[in-house]
């Protein structure tokens, strides 16, 4: 309805234009309505346009909640609640302002007295909103959370960077059983990118200052050492659990040093040439103790060839390496006992032997729950089970003698999966020798 008024004239003008259409799109933040006035009716039929049913057709409505992501709330860390428990992480340096959040240069993840979590797990990089809280973002980098129902006790702060050698602090703001606030600091500190650090924060009401931060120390690493003879064993190239490496990849000698907090030293004289190796590898677990100590001593390579081991390292373990070979003999499937027999070299279930070979290594690891007396070793229909030693948990290097032309090695043994069921490994490896 729409009304006109003419003083002069004390005319009034009435029209009637209409209905409007009202789609109700709010949620339990903001009121959101969608007016949709229709065209005059068509002068023959009466009939509103036909243009318009097009366009309601396109809304929907659901009638169940639709999941949505975390809220990021931008609030002053200066103007605090009281009540409030907040943890800042805020960036020194260049890297202060970021284009958005996602991209900030310092992120953290925090389990409470409880169990609960917050944040984007840095070891699985899965996201956790257990925990009551606010989070928040500035566009100078900062970042952090605010606790609704804080608990006393205990909270593990992890903290991780997103650029080499960012300088960071972090601040914690509780209150005493007063309702009087205090301030922890820790400052001076330095994230690497892909690195994870940890820090206690104790919180009780009762105690002065309430709330404490303290680095926990973190001793866990481990050390390669690859030693050759006059002819050195050349490269050495470590991949991590999450792809990234360091070291010299061996195909298209590119140096590489992505792994966090590692580095790479060769040295030595003389070319790449058949020759023999020694790997001796060294392990701590965050406490610093639990050393492992495996080595492997004078293992034959010729030029050309990969030896792969796997690396299997807890730093909460108490024995924090275990070693075994990096080719399983065959595809993996899940709890099938596929692992009790593993290999360093062959790396591949076929291998083209250079001119000359009458024999080639195979460097092979036994399983921990395999039954050594169910071992057997078929070569071109031969059996020669007696050139190897079965033994749970070791590993041993052995001569495998050729034929010109095609050469099949059946290797079989029985374990107990981690699933507790007897499982029987079947590899199958192809040699072709000149």
């Amino acid at each position: 309805m729409s009304e006109s008024y003419h003083k002069k004239g004390k005319s009034i003008e009435t029209r009637t234009k209409g209905p409007i259409f009202a789609l109700d799109i709010s949620d339990d933040e903001v009121i959101r309505v969608v007016l949709i006035t229709p065209p005059d009716r068509l002068p023959k039929t009466g009939e509103y346009s036909a243009t318009l049913k097009p366009i309601l057709d396109t809304f929907r409505v659901w009638s169940k909640p639709r999941s949505q992501a975390p809220r990021v709330v931008e609030l002053n860390p200066i103007t605090r609640d009281r009540n409030a428990f907040t943890i800042r992480v805020v960036p020194d340096g260049p890297y202060r302002s970021v284009p958005r959040p996602g991209n900030e240069p310092v992120r953290w993840f925090l389990i409470d007295p409880l169990g609960r979590r917050r944040g984007v797990d840095p070891m699985t990089s899965a996201p956790h909103a257990d925990i009551p809280a606010i989070t928040y973002y500035f566009a100078t980098g900062e970042n952090g959370i605010v606790l609704k129902e804080p608990v006393e006790g205990r909270y593990e702060l992890h903290i991780t960077g997103t650029f080499p050698s960012m300088p960071y602090k972090v601040f914690v703001y509780a209150p005493d059983r007063t309702g009087k606030g205090w301030t922890a600091e820790y400052a001076n500190r330095t994230a690497e990118a892909g690195a994870v650090d940890r820090y206690d924060v104790v919180y009780s009401k009762a105690s002065g200052p309430p709330v404490k931060v303290s680095e926990v120390k973190d001793f866990s690493r481990f050390t390669l050492l690859l030693a050759g003879g006059e002819n050195p064993a050349t490269e050495l190239l470590l991949t991590d659990p999450r792809g990234r490496r360091t070291g010299l990849a061996p195909a298209m000698k590119e140096l590489h040093r992505e792994v966090p907090r590692s580095s790479y030293l060769s040295a030595g004289i003389g070319r790449p040439a058949t020759s023999r190796y020694t790997l001796d590898l060294r392990a701590w677990n965050r406490s610093g103790g639990g050393t492992s100590k495996p080595d492997f001593r004078d293992i034959p390579i010729d030029r050309g060839v990969v030896h792969l081991y796997a690396l299997n390292y807890s730093g909460v373990a108490g024995v924090p390496l275990n070693v075994a070979g990096g080719f399983g003999g065959k595809e993996q499937t899940p709890d099938d006992g596929d692992k009790f027999l593993t290999y360093a070299t062959p790396a591949s279930p076929e291998t083209r032997l250079p001119p000359g070979a009458t024999s080639v290594p195979v460097l092979i690891f036994y399983g921990r729950s395999i039954k050594p007396v169910t071992f057997a070793a078929m070569l071109n229909d031969t059996n020669i089970s007696s050139r190897f030693t079965p033994a749970p948990g070791t590993a041993q290097t052995v001569f495998v003698p050729l034929r010109p032309g095609p050469n099949t090695l059946v290797l079989s043994v029985d374990g107990t999966t981690a699933g507790g069921r007897v499982a029987t490994d079947v590899d199958r490896l192809v040699f072709l020798a000149p």
